[in-house]
């Protein structure tokens, strides 16, 4: 959503609901017994991100065409995240 603050200036900001995930695997050092083990966890993570930038417009390259620059940032809060699929994380050897 555009707020105007001049002819060729404009803020801009929306609510987004952004997923965001990957798989990460690690050796671990085991305790009960020799050696270590290779363990792998699929993430994935939800974020509410509110966005805020400035658009910066060029004036008509063409009939009713104008070009824009965008710059900006956004903050994002954490509202969801699973590891392999739990809501929580549980150890895998301790329980």
């Amino acid at each position: 959503m555009d707020y105007f603050f001049g002819e060729n200036y404009a803020f801009n900001t929306g609510l987004f609901l952004t997923g965001k995930g990957g798989t990460i695997s690690y050796t671990e050092q085991l305790n009960f017994r020799p050696g270590t083990a290779r363990v792998e966890q699929k993430i994935a993570m939800q974020y509410l991100e509110l966005p805020l930038t400035v658009k910066l417009f060029t004036n008509e390259v063409a009939p009713d065409t104008r070009l824009y620059f965008q710059v900006g940032g956004s903050i994002a809060v954490p509202v969801q995240v699973r590891i392999d699929g739990d809501k929580y994380y549980t150890d895998l050897y301790n329980g």
